[in-house]
């Protein structure tokens, strides 16, 4: 693991993430303080009213996701509105995080985020707010050609088979629209579209947006309405030609671009914020060199890392476009 946290620093954008110890050392390096970012943004969002709120279903998709900092901020977050409008006596109902899906294409990804979430309900599971779901793994393996709607229709199909194999096994047979328009109205949990999704630090270098032109365009289209499409990154000056065709692309989208969130933000910003972080990510490391690893040089004292935390930028595009009048999906006809 020890060795892996240099490969992490230097040149994490060629890892394959097919190793427990690399996606753990990149877990330690990284989690918490995506973490922070992602929380400062939906507390924004909160404070600006563009935060989605839901009463029956709230449904989150993280590309690029690893040890996904933005599911498990958003759960926390939502949890945290749920006490807040129950100590306040609020005069609102919403739901928490109900689906959580995670895409990477990293396989050992999944196993991490299992063991990772599994410690976390045995823990909190007993806090009298603790609810919603947690990612227990990747749900989608791949961005490239990816569409919500198929995924959506996908699982769709696959249970209107279920059913009319069902209904085969008791010799009445029925036909596959019928099938179809059973399996739509019990309904899927593969969402058809998203409240949220998030790329955090996933589109970090030039020419991925073109790469996956067709995917970011088909995320865009697959919002509710007050959906909201959140990219992370740095706010290096190296970032501003990924950011130009990322916003290019999304001009003729139908999205609504929050521009006020555009500028560079301090990560972390808040003291005791900060402070947590720092104490988790050196605990962690000096977890490593206890253990007889020996840490990477650019790390330097464990005890003196992350002591300032880099700017950042978050563009959000949101889905201002009224609902659509529901009509009976090609699935079902």
């Amino acid at each position: 693991m020890a060795a892996r946290l240099a490969h992490v620093l230097d040149r994490c954008d060629d890892l394959e993430f097919r190793d427990p110890a690399e996606v753990t050392a990149y877990m330690i390096l990284h989690l918490a303080d995506r973490y922070g970012r992602v929380t400062q943004i939906l507390e924004r969002l909160f404070t600006a009213g563009h935060l989605p709120i839901r009463r029956r279903r709230l449904s989150v998709l993280e590309v690029g996701a690893g040890p996904a900092p933005a599911l498990y901020a958003v759960h926390d977050f939502y949890d945290d509105l749920t006490l807040w409008a129950q100590t306040t006596k609020q005069q609102v109902e919403f739901v928490p995080a109900t689906e959580m899906r995670a895409l990477d294409r990293g396989s050992a990804w999944s196993r991490l985020l299992h063991h990772f979430s599994e410690e976390i309900h045995q823990v909190r599971s007993e806090l009298p707010t603790f609810s919603g779901t947690l990612p227990f793994g990747v749900t989608h393996p791949d961005f490239t050609e990816f569409s919500v709607c198929r995924e959506h229709v996908r699982e769709l199909e696959s249970k209107a088979q279920l059913i009319a194999d069902e209904f085969d096994r008791d010799d009445e047979p029925i036909s596959p629209g019928f099938a179809r328009m059973l399996a739509q109205e019990e309904g899927v949990r593969t969402p058809s579209a998203y409240d949220l999704v998030v790329m955090c630090n996933f589109l970090t270098n030039q020419g991925t947006v073109a790469l996956f032109r067709k995917e970011i365009r088909d995320l865009a289209h697959g919002l509710t309405p007050g959906g909201l499409l959140v990219v992370l990154g740095s706010a290096t000056e190296r970032y501003t030609p990924i950011w130009d065709d990322l916003k290019q692309l999304l001009q003729n989208t139908g999205l609504t671009p929050l521009a006020p969130f555009e500028e560079p933000i301090v990560a972390n910003s808040d003291p005791a914020r900060a402070a947590l972080i720092r104490h988790q990510v050196r605990s962690s490391l000096n977890a490593v060199h206890r253990e007889g690893g020996s840490l990477p040089a650019k790390l330097g004292d464990p005890d003196r890392a992350y002591r300032k935390f880099p700017k950042f930028r978050a563009l959000i595009w949101k889905n201002q476009n009224p609902p659509r009048r529901r009509r009976r999906s090609h699935s079902a006809r």
